[in-house]
């Protein structure tokens, strides 16, 4: 089965601006429907990236390989474009929703994690 251009490693900046906008749209639309604690930016986020990391694996060595895997330039935007949106979706959720990070080591012993949370 061959793989369709737009979800290629070459264009992985599509992915983050539909993310962007998305993550934008509910914030304008929805304002006042998802109380505060539940921190669903964070988790909408949380989420697109833990999926965003599956399908570039399986872009990578899965069974939808990208013909230009190997192609380092391509590898090395496509790396580039994943940095820059993890920075910048990391300053906005501190900036906009006040999200604070933690560092991943500081897991409860319950195994729930603690890494982020709202500013009261």
């Amino acid at each position: 089965e061959e793989v369709k251009p737009e979800y290629t490693l070459e264009f992985i900046e599509k992915r983050f601006l539909w993310f962007r906008n998305m993550l934008n749209s509910i914030g304008e639309k929805y304002p006042a429907v998802f109380p505060n604690y539940w921190n669903i930016e964070y988790l909408l986020t949380k989420t697109f990236l833990k999926r965003t990391r599956s399908h570039i694996l399986a872009l990578l060595n899965g069974a939808t390989k990208d013909p230009d895997a190997n192609n380092a330039t391509i590898l090395l935007k496509a790396l580039q474009k994943t940095i820059q949106f993890e920075k910048e979706v990391s300053a906005a959720l501190q900036r906009e929703y006040g999200t604070i990070f933690k560092d991943p080591s500081e897991e409860t012993t319950s195994g729930a994690p603690k890494s982020a949370k709202k500013k009261a």
